[in-house]
């Protein structure tokens, strides 16, 4: 119940953008923790974590386009 009321307050996190963050790092720390499991699956990830699946496609689909997107930046 407390995880339920706390979903919508943005934590405190250095260089985080709010809840999303959150729960991107903590289901791609679950995924590395767990990867060499062969019933890991998305749904079980999204619901481990209380968001559809669809959230979860979203969060790691935004989190992959940011990722290639900062790698193409030219450093100065």
């Amino acid at each position: 119940m407390l995880a339920m009321a706390l979903r919508h307050v943005a934590p405190s996190v250095p260089g985080g953008n709010g809840p999303e963050k959150v729960v991107l790092d903590m289901m791609r720390t679950h995924v590395c923790e767990h990867l060499a499991e062969p019933h890991l699956r998305v749904e079980e990830l999204a619901r481990r974590h209380h968001i559809s699946v669809s959230h979860a496609y979203s969060l790691f689909e935004r989190w992959q386009c940011n990722s290639h997107a900062a790698s193409a930046v030219p450093s100065s």
